[in-house]
């Protein structure tokens, strides 16, 4: 009960002195940047998670010299994790960390590291927020902080739950103005008919499409970067290049199923202590008329102090339509895949 006490007393000191200081000089108006990557993220999701944000107090950055943003902020025990496929946040969902992880670090550093990436404190503002974040059921409420230089157009956020944040929403909106996605091709059962009695013969198609006899789906080769807050490139604690991956399957004229798989390995680097993982596989099979195909890469990375990253990957059921792989992951995850199955079927004429 005693230590409670403490952490309350702790806690209001800490949000006073904030307010006060944001009584001095006008930071001017907010810029809604923070507001702007929670509802990215959110998108990111399909609506699995979101956020209310409300600005409890703003003020000059140079305020918050000398001491860490621990001073500012009080870390909850669970963080918000998701998986970064593509242009997808997969899997979100609220954890509870073991041991030490990225943002016990991030809250131990000073805002006066800015200043090493050429964001000096004097012609910054930062507004603490009030952040609610819903996942399903379950909403959770806690602070963060968002640090802006209008006049370098510059903005970053401190968020002690959502890990990685700002840098998964920026991995994302660089892949969309790249025009990045998984790239799709097929041929139709017409496009192989010719001659005037074309239409009058036996085809064979998909069962989920009849009219098409060949699929190929392709996840390009990207690259993520996970950074904290700091930011900057010497901000950066892990690179992932993920290889690209493919697979093709058709029905030939007299309905037998073919696949082909094309899966590229992929890497990673990391900043020191950091631990990273990657491995790759190409998986297919046919029973019957049923095919599949699986082409996959996973990359891990896991903090200085935290268990050692791990991808491990094996094939069951290999050579069959119910050929699945087993994933081991130890870390947080960033994939890049494809999965293609389907079964032949026979159809008249052409459509």
């Amino acid at each position: 009960m005693k230590a409670k006490i403490i952490a309350a007393i702790a806690f209001l000191f800490i949000t006073t002195n904030l307010t006060t200081q944001a009584q001095g000089p006008s930071p001017g108006p907010a810029t809604g940047r923070a507001e702007g990557i929670y509802n990215e993220y959110a998108s990111a999701t399909g609506g699995k998670i979101s956020f209310n944000v409300q600005t409890l107090s703003q003020g000059p950055l140079s305020d918050l010299a000398g001491r860490p943003f621990s001073a500012f902020l009080v870390a909850p025990t669970y963080r918000v994790e998701s998986d970064e496929d593509g242009t997808e946040l997969t899997n979100v969902g609220f954890i509870e960390p073991t041991g030490s992880d990225f943002v016990t670090q991030e809250m131990s550093l000073l805002p006066d590291q800015f200043q090493d990436v050429g964001l000096p404190l004097q012609m910054g503002v930062y507004r603490r927020l009030g952040i609610t974040v819903s996942i399903g059921a379950d909403s959770r409420s806690y602070e963060s902080m968002e640090f802006c230089w209008a006049s370098l157009s510059r903005c970053r956020l401190l968020d002690p739950v959502v890990v990685f944040l700002q840098s998964k929403v920026e991995n994302r909106m660089r892949l969309i103005a790249d025009g990045w996605g998984k790239q799709v091709t097929f041929t139709r059962a017409s496009d192989l008919a010719s001659g005037p009695s074309a239409a009058a013969t036996s085809k064979c198609g998909f069962a989920s499409n009849p009219s098409v006899t060949t699929l190929t789906e392709t996840a390009p080769a990207h690259t993520v970067t996970h950074s904290g807050i700091i930011g900057g490139t010497t901000g950066i604690v892990v690179t992932k290049h993920l290889g690209q991956q493919s697979v093709t399957i058709s029905c030939d004229s007299s309905c037998v199923p073919h696949v082909t798989v094309s899966s590229s390995p992929s890497t990673a680097t990391h900043a020191p202590g950091w631990t990273t993982a990657c491995a790759n596989i190409g998986a297919k099979g046919t029973t019957g008329s049923q095919v599949k195909g699986i082409a996959q890469t996973k990359c891990t990375d896991s903090p200085p102090g935290g268990p050692t990253a791990v991808a491990r990957v094996i094939v069951v059921d290999p050579g069959t339509a119910k050929v699945n792989t087993a994933w081991t992951t130890v870390g947080r995850v960033d994939p890049n895949g494809v999965i293609l199955q389907d079964s032949c079927t026979t159809v008249s004429g052409t459509q």
